[in-house]
């Protein structure tokens, strides 16, 4: 059995003083559609009941969440059918369906026609291997015992695997993510070890560990090489690499696309993937 560390960081933003005052002119770009297609087929359900979320990026200078009211929102089957998306009475920009019928590996087209202009991307049903085991125990790591959470699940052989992870505790309101591949473990069974400290929801000054009685939600995603690439180059972005031989980052682009206005692309993502969970009580 081979094992894959995740280490899931915290984002600080460091802010100096200086004595002499900037002025630095930032453009203000026109909105652009953000697409959060992201449908996901719980493992042991019908799937049928799903949903995407469309809203508007907004600029430097604005910080309201801008929801993308009054889009036509469809997917469409390899075979041919069509699920419709409704927009919810109630929350403006979540488009949901309770039709809509997951294949492993069969292909599906993203239809969005928002503002006069239609937007499009293709994707495969990535399925994913169940977990196996979830067990706890202390790991000496950076010469310091830390508490941590470890599961198993048998990689497939006859194909590479590329896999999305996040696990939510009880005491955590932001999921933590990580991501990986079965490039050098192909065919064994990986096990994934958790270790993280978080913020403790009761007092954002408290750093915490695993403890007796946290309950920990355990999701891992079958994902497609691209998601994998395109959820890379956004890890690479939230922790930039400043070091004097630092590379430019590279654009996070998805794959929809605007078929209107090829150069108004949206952001955002289209994937469809099988997804295990697993809840775990620390002992």
């Amino acid at each position: 059995m081979k094992s894959l560390y995740i280490y899931l960081g915290l984002f600080l933003a460091l802010c100096t003083a200086c004595d002499d005052v900037v002025d630095i002119k930032l453009q203000d770009d026109a909105p652009k559609l953000v697409i959060e297609a992201l449908i996901n087929w719980e493992k042991g359900t019908a799937g049928n009941e799903q949903q995407i979320v469309l809203r508007e990026s907004s600029s430097f200078f604005k910080e309201e969440v801008i929801n993308a009211t009054n889009a036509t929102v469809s997917i469409t089957h390899e075979n041919g059918t069509v699920i419709n998306f409704t927009e919810a009475a109630d929350t403006p920009g979540i488009y949901q369906t309770s039709d809509f019928v997951p294949e492993i590996d069969a292909t599906y087209t993203l239809s969005i026609t928002y503002k006069n202009e239609e937007y499009t991307a293709v994707e495969k049903m990535i399925p994913v291997t169940p977990i196996t085991d979830v067990s706890q125990r202390i790991e000496d790591i950076a010469d310091e015992e830390i508490p941590v959470i470890a599961f198993t699940f048998d990689d497939p052989a006859e194909a590479n695997n590329f896999y999305l992870v996040n696990y939510l505790p009880n005491f955590q309101e932001r999921k933590s993510f990580g991501f990986g591949s079965d490039e050098f473990q192909n065919g064994n069974e990986i096990e994934i070890i958790l270790s993280s400290e978080f913020t403790s929801t009761e007092n954002e000054d408290e750093i915490r560990e695993f403890a007796s009685g946290d309950v920990i939600e355990l999701k891992l995603f079958g994902i497609s090489r691209q998601y994998h690439d395109y959820f890379e180059i956004l890890t690479q972005q939230a922790e930039p690499n400043t070091g004097p031989f630092a590379l430019a980052p590279a654009a996070a682009i998805g794959n929809c696309i605007n078929v209107t206005n090829p150069e108004n692309r949206p952001f955002g993502y289209f994937r469809l993937g099988e997804v295990d969970t697993e809840v775990y009580t620390y002992e």
